[in-house]
Formats: structure tokens, sequence, C-alpha cells
């Protein structure tokens, strides 16, 4: 039974760091914005972190273990500075001094690493994996600590500030943040408490999941059109050659499998377009119906002469509707 749950923490511990570098690749190849460069470097030290409890338990040799669980601090010594950038970035605070003191106070703590100071040793027994911390863990934990507290209180600070698309955002990103909070918390906690009731980790697999929710549903990192291509091509890709080609291996029926590439070959290209369309449908319906919806008000608006009029009639009905930040019209002669 103890094996069984020592299966779960460590297969926890890699799917969140999975998980978490998939959220780095989506973050680089989607814009050059500065948030999803946030994003992708605090997502990094996440995978990165993560992988304590599955190197703790897949590494025999202890001191081995202990030294691989060491260097993987490297990077998580910065968790609360990429933190701390990410919400900065996100919520538009200029505020350089405070980012390059949580960089310098992570360095501080980088020197100590491979010292007794920071971590002693680690216990590796089922189905926890936790270290034993030196004196400045306690110190890091604390930093840890005080800048998701202020984050938080940054995200509630700011949060009606906002409207329309940028405040739906901020409220999942906030869900997915007292996840890793949460995570935090039992990961941190487990070396003074040596009690962790269920993996850590799962949390960080949901911090990733709410965030992929966010990206889908409000456009938070402006991912959809790379989704749409990616699905597009996958589907399209294992129809025109996937399929037939297993018929053709797993039946031997070669001549039908013929066929199929010479039949897909001729109209792929209808289908290719098919398939853009339904996908496109499936991620932008609320974007086409906003569309559709402008452009009636617009044809209304030419069969109208009172254009003052229409034209705040018009701001009202798209703050009320498409719920943006702001909104001016200029009307030209």
């Amino acid at each position: 039974m103890d094996f069984q749950y020592w299966m779960v923490y460590s297969f926890s511990s890699l799917l969140a760091s999975m998980l978490c570098f998939f959220s780095v690749i989506i973050a680089f190849i989607t814009t050059d914005s500065k948030i999803n460069i946030r994003f992708a470097f605090m997502s990094m030290v996440f995978c990165i972190w993560t992988l304590l409890p599955f190197v703790g338990s897949v590494v025999e040799n202890h001191n081995s273990a202990l030294f691989w669980i060491r260097t993987l601090y490297l990077v998580a010594a910065f968790a609360p500075a990429t933190i701390l950038h990410f919400f900065f970035s996100l919520l538009e605070i200029d505020n350089k001094k405070l980012i390059k003191t949580s960089y310098i106070i992570s360095l501080l703590f980088l020197l100590f690493v491979y010292s007794d100071f920071f971590i002693v040793d680690f216990v590796s027994k089922a189905p926890n994996t936790y270290v034993i911390p030196g004196p400045l863990y306690f110190l890091y934990m604390m930093f840890f600590s005080s800048v998701c507290t202020y984050s938080v209180y940054l995200l509630f600070k700011r949060y009606d500030s906002y409207h329309g698309y940028k405040k739906e955002q901020l409220k999942f990103i906030f869900i997915a943040f007292i996840m890793i909070v949460i995570a935090g918390i039992l990961h941190l906690g487990a070396a003074y408490v040596p009690i962790e009731i269920i993996p850590h980790d799962i949390f960080v697999c949901l911090w990733t999941l709410i965030v992929f929710y966010a990206v889908i549903q409000y456009g938070y990192l402006d991912i959809k059109r790379v989704l749409v291509k990616t699905i597009t091509d996958v589907v399209f890709f294992t129809i025109c050659i996937v399929i037939p080609f297993y018929i053709g291996f797993a039946y031997k029926q070669w001549f039908l499998c013929s066929v199929l590439v010479l039949v897909l070959s001729l109209f792929g290209n209808i289908l290719l377009k098919y398939l853009k369309t339904k996908t496109r449908h499936i991620f932008f319906e609320k974007q086409d119906n906003y569309h559709k919806f402008l452009l009636q008000i617009f044809y209304e608006f030419f069969k109208q002469k009172d254009l003052t009029s229409l034209s705040k009639f018009f701001v009202r009905i798209l703050m009320l509707s498409v719920k943006p930040n702001f909104v001016s019209l200029f009307l030209y002669k």
C-alpha cells in the first residue's frame, strides 16, 4: 500500500512538471509580450521545482539524490522573484527596485543551496519526500510566503479597476494562484511538519489546468489561434496519413489504403478548410457573435441620420455587451 501511495506522489510530481513545461512552450510560441515571458520563466521554475518528490523516489543512492534535490533548489530559489515579476507585469505595476531586490534575495539563497545552512538532508519515506531544513530554509519559506501574500493583496487591490475580459482573466489567475499557494504551503511546511496528506503537486497540476482554461475561455496569453492551427493540423494529418496507413499495416489492405490516400489528396484542401472553419467556430464563437452583432448595429446606423445620438448609443451598447476597458467613437465629417 505504501508503494502505491509512493507511486501516486511520484507520478503527480512528474505530471506537474510536464504540464508546467507544456505551459512554458505555449507561452513562448504565442507572442513575445512581457506577460508571456514572465509567465514562461515562472512556469519553468515550477517545472523544475516540482520534480523533487520524483527525484527523491527514483534515485537510489541517498547522497546522489540529496545532490539533485539541492540542485533543484538552484532554480526554486528564484520562485518568489519570478512570481512577483509576473504579477507586476500582469497588473502593469512599474516597481523595478522591488523586482531587483527580490532577485538579489534569491541570489543570496542561491549561494547556500549546497550547504547545510539551507538543506541539511532529506527523507524519502513512503509516500512522502521532504527536506530536513537548515536555518536559512525557514527564511526562504518566509520570503516565499511574503511574496505570495503581497501578490494576492495586489490582485485584490487592482481587481475592481479592470473591466471585461481583463477582469475575468484576473479572476481565474487568482483562483489558479491559490492552487500554487496551497502547493507551496504543503511542500515547504512538510520540512517542519512532515505530513503531506495529499500530494502538493496535484495543486500545481490544477494551477496549469486553470490557467489553460483562462487561456481558452478568455484569451489570456493569446494562444487561441495557435490551438486552432495545432488541432486542425493534427486532425488533418490523422485523417489523411495515419488512418490510411494504419489500415494498410494492421489489416494488409494496401489497395484500400492507396484509394483513401488518393481520394484524400484530391479533396484534402476542402477537408482542411472545413476543419479550420469548425475549429475556429468552437474557439471563436463569442468573438464571431460580437462581430456579427457590431455589423448589424452598423447596418442600422447607416439607415439613420442623427449620427450624434446614434454614436452615443453605439458606445453605450459596446460598453454593456463587449465590456472593454475604454470605448471612443470618432466621426469624420
